[in-house]
């Protein structure tokens, strides 16, 4: 059970789903500053009595100032997930795992950015060490690539131009040589003028190669790329604030077709994929910003996408993971409302459907991730 007075949480820990706990407290951050907040489950669940989680241990909060990108790895190969997040104005904060759900202290890096906002990981350089890729959220966009030593730490990065603004970030083998290639998503350009476009660039086993900019229309949000008609080459999933999500076909060659739309509810802006009905097919799901709801779209074996349904979560999400949280063998959704204050957790029921909802407090949660943090095969919401 959590209560908030003013900057101080109350934290009451449970001991099981029906006994409670000592209560502590914690002081935190004020409600505008950006924190990372760390839940863990109750025996693999998120119980709740009336309305409050309960937590087998303990509730972290890490402050960080306007936090953006988010993503968990062990960047230090020593056997606990490590947290890396692009903080303003302008840099990358790593925090290693414990293994036992805390985190020590933030190692900061200062590559000039000017105003990161969005990461992704992958071994880029091809070196088997994990690789940071950031996008700059600015006029005049850029991406940059900061290899990884192999133990946690990041070299200084090389910058490539993109279109526009630049926004969310993809890496996946488009033309399969082998190699991490990178799509881009100008989130700054459209909706109307000029058209939104993707920047696309080619993995040349030494860098990125020259930038092809790609016509995606609408004001995009989140992307991915996933191979949703089972031919073997990467599709482009772009997540439009104009209410739909578009398949673009990969045509095998760093290129993609042209897109088919899907409706989704208003102002779709977080989007996952994962086969959630088990079907053995790739589905999409968007987080809606301006309807505090969450679309369902099953996938078919030629790509296609029908709708299974909107599903209410909290207040404006921007954000949402797929995972098994229960340990029930169905995949269950995480969302981050951000407007909402708090991360919602729907239950899936393996047809494409979710139906019951927890809400967790969480102060404002722009994005959300899932990890077995403290090693006891539980999945962990950051």
């Amino acid at each position: 059970m959590i209560s908030v007075a003013k900057e101080v949480l109350l934290m009451r820990f449970h001991r099981g789903c029906s006994s409670l706990g000592e209560w502590l407290s914690r002081r935190i951050a004020p409600p505008l500053a950006a924190s990372l907040v760390v839940l863990i489950p109750v025996s693999g669940t998120f119980c709740t009595v009336s309305a409050a989680p309960q937590f087998r241990a303990a509730f972290h909060s890490y402050d960080l100032t306007v936090a953006g990108g988010l993503a968990i790895a062990d960047l230090d190969h020593d056997g606990h997930p490590d947290i890396i997040s692009t903080v303003w104005p302008g840099y990358l904060s790593v925090q290693h795992g414990n293994g036992d759900g805390t985190f020590a202290p933030a190692l900061d890096y200062d590559p000039a950015l000017n105003d990161a906002r969005w990461l992704a990981l992958g071994d880029v350089t091809g070196d088997g060490k994990t690789d940071v890729v950031v996008s700059g959220n600015q006029v005049n966009g850029y991406v940059t690539v900061m290899p990884g030593n192999g133990d946690g730490t990041f070299l200084g990065g090389t910058r490539s131009q993109t279109f526009d603004e630049s926004g969310p970030i993809a890496l996946g083998d488009l033309n399969g040589d082998g190699k991490l290639d990178l799509v881009v998503d100008c989130a700054g350009s459209g909706n109307p003028n000029p058209a939104a476009k993707v920047s696309i660039f080619l993995n040349t086993g030494s860098g990125y190669g020259l930038r092809t900019d790609f016509l995606v229309g609408g004001l995009p949000g989140q992307i991915a790329l996933a191979d949703m008609n089972h031919d073997g080459r990467l599709d482009l999933i772009v997540c439009n604030r104009t209410s739909n999500v578009t398949i673009y076909p990969g045509n095998g060659s760093g290129g993609f077709g042209a897109g088919n739309p899907y409706p989704t509810n208003t102002d779709s802006y977080g989007l996952a994929v994962g086969d959630v009905n088990g079907d053995g097919i790739l589905d999409v799901v968007t987080a809606n910003n301006g309807s505090s709801s969450v679309s369902v779209l099953l996938g078919a074996i030629n790509g296609t996408l029908v709708s299974s349904g909107n599903f209410p979560v909290g207040y404006g999400p921007t954000d949402v993971q797929i995972a098994d949280l229960n340990g029930d063998g169905r995949l269950d959704l995480a969302v981050s409302d951000y407007n909402g204050n708090s991360v919602t957790v729907l239950l899936g029921d393996a047809l494409g459907s979710f139906g019951s909802r927890s809400d967790l407090w969480s102060g404002y949660s722009s994005r959300v991730r899932l990890a077995d943090l403290d090693g006891d095969g539980d999945l962990d919401i950051v």
